[in-house]
């Protein structure tokens, strides 16, 4: 009990201080900005409300708040109103606010965002001297070149090209100077064999098919999900799953554990976990934990989905190359037996004898072939062309089947876009574009709302400690931190076009609960959180919305048009409404934070 308070209140230290440190950096901005161009700084405050600890240095007074979530920096003359302040009777002219060129003024103001964007790029940077666990070059291979050339799932690439490659990022900057149009070779450890395949790639984007390696094993614990509640813990392996009055069925892969979760919303479920012995002896304890997934609202069009019988790649050297079958091949009939789906394909091939019959569809017109492999059982060397784009099911009522959707049909796209997944984020009504035998269909569909299960946690990609040197640190560091930035940007353009639910905007009690869990979790992960938190505090104060920095230099901008400010009680009034606008948000993220953390 005596660790568990001391760790909490290290880990409580932490958040306070990481917070503390983002809003001096922001008000810092503005400070050393004001007083660089000659305006007065009334008082410097870290936190709100009541005053907890203050003093005077020269003329600005310096304090720590009651409330610490946010700080202010107060300019002599900054707010409409003021010149009949009495504070500001003895200020001089030229020391006001008010006096100065819109350019510097618009400086004052973009400085507090700017010094939250700035901060990023060390916060980076210390991300990865400090260290943690980084994703290494274990594989899961789909369709593409990587499976032609024999790359096969749960292979550790070692060399690609003569570089070596452990981690993810080495894989990845390997594969960026790997030759395009010319095989290569790519060294794998194979269970413990190594392995040489040889691999072409066919053009700049072409990554080989590959993604990293996860299993069943949790990663990310929701600080406030049904399964932190239930006990659950990060390196927790997924092993089995009772529902209400079924015997435990045992989990394969995420997968399936994801669709047994989704399917049982407000039915408690007896997961079965294996974790790491706490005794530190090496071994392992096998735990029953019971859990109720979370109700949780999703829009979707009512369709079940499988994956098509057409071949996506054919493995070089394999017997399905040897008979002649190609990428784009529709599988008919293995051994007479129809093929509708790939797991048809794959039961027929497990079943089947040393020689296969396939008859498969090419351009409109039947081929027959005979496969012919060295041992029963063995793989052929096929994948699958497109993933989780035949509908095999439409349910009655739903909107697929007011659009006309039919089993067997196959999404082609949604929205112009290639099929990404048939979960929507709003009801809005989308075009889906559809093949049906020969023909193409375009369907008008506007999802309906269900309830799925939720338990909130992640898996974990098999990963290595990982802590970098000060010379590729700054380097990494500055790319991650532009990449978080343009991260940020797409999931605000993606809010602002409904492709993002409202639902998913954290206020402070959730932001402050994620900060938490990830100081919990390990130092590295609590600097990441905070360089997030940073880029996201300067780009949303750079919105053009008055009370924020981006409202003054919105004003600012009409200013340097019209030659003239805004009317002081054009001023003030846009002031009031973008007060209510922001108290609104504030309202509408605290309910959102009611329902994902606390509820």
């Amino acid at each position: 009990m005596t660790n568990y308070l001391v760790n909490h209140a290290g880990y409580v230290a932490m958040v306070v201080l990481g917070f503390g440190f983002l809003v001096f950096i922001h008000e810092f901005g503005h400070f050393i900005v004001a007083k660089w161009r000659g305006v007065k700084v009334i008082k410097f405050s870290l936190g709100f409300g009541p005053t907890l600890v203050h003093y005077t240095i020269g003329e600005t007074e310096y304090a720590i708040s009651l409330v610490p979530l946010g700080g202010y920096c107060k300019l002599a003359g900054e707010m409409a109103g003021e010149k009949d302040d009495e504070s500001l009777r003895d200020v001089p002219r030229e020391r006001l606010l008010t006096s100065k060129t819109v350019g510097e003024r618009a400086a004052v103001f973009a400085a507090g965002s700017i010094m939250n964007l700035l901060a990023a790029f060390p916060l980076s940077v210390a991300m990865l001297l400090v260290g943690g666990p980084e994703p290494v070059a274990k594989i899961v291979v789909n369709a593409g070149s990587g499976f032609v050339g024999g790359l096969q799932s749960g292979d550790f690439i070692i060399d690609v090209n003569g570089k070596p490659v452990h981690f993810w990022t080495d894989l990845e900057d390997a594969i960026d100077d790997a030759p395009v149009g010319a095989p290569f070779p790519v060294t794998v450890d194979r269970g413990g064999r190594e392995t040489v395949c040889s691999v072409t790639r066919k053009d700049k984007k072409d990554y080989l098919g590959v993604e990293p390696f996860h299993g069943k094993t949790i990663g990310f614990v929701h600080p406030a999900g049904a399964a932190k509640r239930a006990g659950f813990r990060r390196d927790d392996e997924i092993i089995a799953v009772a529902k209400p009055g079924e015997a435990p069925v045992q989990i394969e892969d995420w997968a399936q554990f994801e669709e047994t979760t989704r399917s049982t919303p407000g039915q408690e479920l007896v997961i079965t976990v294996r974790r790491p012995d706490p005794a530190g002896e090496g071994g392992f304890v096998t735990k029953d934990l019971a859990v109720t997934p979370r109700e949780q609202e999703i829009y979707q069009i009512g369709v079940e989905l499988g994956t098509e019988p057409v071949i996506g790649a054919v493995r070089a050297t394999s017997p399905a190359a040897a008979a002649g079958i190609e990428p784009g091949d529709r599988v008919l009939a293995i051994d007479g037996q129809e093929i509708r789906m790939w797991p048809d394909l794959t039961r027929a091939v497990t079943k089947g004898g040393l020689t296969l019959q396939i008859s498969l569809e090419r351009s409109g017109r039947q081929i027959d072939t005979i496969v012919t492999r060295q041992a029963k059982g063995d793989l052929i060397g096929v994948a699958a062309a497109n993933p989780h784009q035949l509908v095999t099911g439409v349910t009655d009522g739903s909107p697929a089947s007011a659009a006309g959707m039919q089993p067997g049909d196959t999404i082609l796209k949604i929205g112009g876009k290639p099929l990404a997944a048939v979960v929507f984020a709003n009801d809005s009504e989308k075009t889906i574009e559809i093949r049906r035998g020969r023909q193409v269909l375009t369907l008008q569909v506007k999802p309906e709302k269900k309830i799925v299960g939720q338990v909130g946690v992640g898996y974990k990609e098999a990963s290595e400690f990982r802590r970098s040197s000060l010379l590729a640190a700054i380097p990494d560091g500055f790319a991650k931190a532009g990449y978080m930035f343009g991260q940020t940007m797409v999931v605000l353009c993606r809010l602002f076009t409904g492709h993002v639910s409202t639902n998913e905007l954290a206020g402070p009690i959730g932001i402050i609960t994620l900060s938490y869990s990830q100081a919990e979790t390990g130092l590295q992960d609590f600097i990441r959180i905070l360089m997030m938190i940073s880029i996201s505090l300067g780009v949303f104060n750079l919105l053009p919305i008055p009370v924020l920095d981006g409202g003054h230099l919105l004003f600012l901008g009409i200013e340097n048009i019209r030659g003239k400010p805004v009317s002081e009680r054009t001023f003030i009034a846009a002031q009031k409404v973008g007060l209510a606008l922001l108290l609104g948000l504030v309202l509408f993220v605290t309910r959102n934070d009611f329902i994902n953390f606390i509820l």
